[in-house]
């Protein structure tokens, strides 16, 4: 039996240059939305959570202690400070020296 062309073997090949193209569209929007989360975020994301983990959050495993403590003052006056990581997903409060 010879292979004869369908009709539906032309639409079939119509619509699977669609669907590249259509593909082709969704991956460059979402490497345009990594970029752009990557520049808001900051250059090194990983490295501003391991500073933040280390220095600035407390571990229920260590008593609520930190894993590596800033020297300073522990005084109950002055004002409270906020200081954001990652676009504002990570906080942390602290009391300025008086």
């Amino acid at each position: 039996m010879p292979f004869l062309l369908q009709p539906w073997h032309i639409m079939l090949a119509a619509l699977c240059g669609l669907v590249n193209q259509r593909q082709q569209q969704i991956i460059e929007f979402q490497n345009a939305q990594i970029d752009a989360l990557l520049k808001q975020l900051g250059k090194n994301p990983v490295r501003e959570y391991v500073e933040h983990y280390h220095a600035e959050r407390n571990h229920q495993g260590l008593d609520n202690e930190l894993i590596e403590p800033v020297d300073g003052p522990d005084s109950v006056a002055g004002r409270i400070e906020c200081r954001e990581r990652l676009g504002g997903m990570l906080k942390y409060y602290h009391r300025r020296a008086a």
